[in-house]
């Protein structure tokens, strides 16, 4: 009964939090401001930003929104409510140029990419105290950076690729939604996290670690599932650029930024927790940077984000078996190989890697001070 009551909690505190802060940005391509006029807003956009070519003092360029391009992007709208953000269908360039500074040679190629279904994601990474109203205990404190790491509006950490899964279950059984994922096979325990002050543990480290055989998926097609999950590979990058077509949703890095790096980047300041001189070393609380164009925060930076996609060390396309173009992509489907993603950086990530294109990974089983997670939900369900 107690766990029924603190989860109940569950649904209003992730609407309390994803939109208590709101930072100046254009809603619409239609209110964007002239091509000539300079601006201090980093989400500012010339009335040109339709065209690629276009950018404004950061840089900015954006997908083509012309509906008889062979690639059309949704105009941008941010339509967020009760902590989600309702991100439309449409087609976009997965992947990074090949002078983009330290972009990843074999995972970054360029792609592009058709995603049919409407989907809501949230509007931040799970926090800690979502967490916790689902019922599940909080394994951030027993961290190696203690209470430091701790708080009710930081991201869950220490919880690896399943224990998201269950989360998302947990999440659509309150709702009323079917589940996507059968975890019914699954051993262990839910957000018992790692030993006192490791930062990291896995199923062979610990036998309490919840791990499950197999492929947890209830449908073949991860998109038909009503109810919540992780995004794919294909969503994450698409909600994550909110129509634009540079290294961040804030514009390009300088050409002489190299691995390594550490000095405040002026393109990631307002945007991303990253390293550097400003960061410190742990978490942060959500939402303390400005959102996307959609109104995602902390896409950039922060914790990095598990994704439901199989890594195999190559690109999208290769994943695929085609060069695409790709509609929908999903992944190889091989249950012998346990990488999973992980995007959009973490607070100790060099700036060069904090990109809406850079690819991490980690095991499924892993259980990292560095990874989190945010849900989706297919709107438009195509089955």
């Amino acid at each position: 009964m107690k766990h029924l009551i603190i989860f109940s909690m569950l649904i209003l505190t992730i609407g309390s939090m994803g939109c208590a802060k709101k930072a100046a940005v254009s809603k619409d391509d239609s209110e964007l401001d002239s091509a000539d006029t300079q601006s201090s807003d980093p989400n500012s956009q010339s009335t040109d930003s339709d065209d690629d070519s276009s950018s404004n003092t950061y840089g900015i360029s954006y997908f083509d929104t012309d509906p008889a391009s062979d690639c059309p992007h949704p105009h941008v709208v941010e339509n967020c409510a009760n902590g989600w953000c309702e991100i439309p269908a449409g087609c976009y360039i997965w992947g990074s140029p090949e002078d983009q500074p330290c972009r990843g040679a074999n995972t970054e190629n360029q792609v592009q990419v058709t995603l049919t279904q409407s989907f809501i994601i949230q509007q931040t990474e799970v926090t800690q105290t979502q967490w916790e109203a689902a019922g599940f205990p909080n394994p951030v404190p027993n961290g190696v950076n203690g209470d430091a790491d701790v708080g009710q509006n930081k991201p869950i950490i220490y919880v690896n690729w399943y224990e998201a899964m269950a989360f998302a279950n947990a999440l659509s059984d309150k709702e009323g939604f079917e589940r996507c994922y059968d975890l019914s096979d699954c051993t262990g325990s839910i957000g018992s996290g790692c030993s006192e002050g490791e930062e990291s543990c896995d199923n062979d480290d610990l036998e309490d670690v919840f791990n499950c055989p197999g492929d947890p998926h209830v449908h073949e097609n991860w998109y038909a599932c009503s109810g919540y999950r992780l995004p794919t590979n294909a969503e994450w990058e698409y909600a994550a650029r909110a129509g634009t077509s540079t290294a961040t949703y804030n514009g390009d890095f300088e050409n002489s930024l190299e691995y390594g790096d550490v000095y405040e980047v002026p393109v990631l300041e307002p945007i991303a927790w990253y390293r550097s001189s400003e960061n410190g070393n742990s978490l942060h609380d959500v939402a303390q940077k400005q959102p996307n164009r959609w109104g995602l925060y902390d896409v950039l930076g922060n914790a990095r984000e598990w994704i439901d996609y199989v890594f195999n060390g190559y690109s999208l396309a290769t994943n695929e078996g085609t060069d695409g173009p790709l509609i929908d992509p999903m992944g190889i489907k091989d249950d012998t190989i346990l990488r999973r993603p992980l995007r959009g950086g973490f607070y100790t990530s060099y700036a060069c890697r904090t990109s809406v294109t850079n690819n991490n990974e980690d095991s499924s089983d892993d259980r990292s001070l560095l990874n989190s997670f945010r849900l989706v939900r297919t709107l438009s369900l195509k089955k």
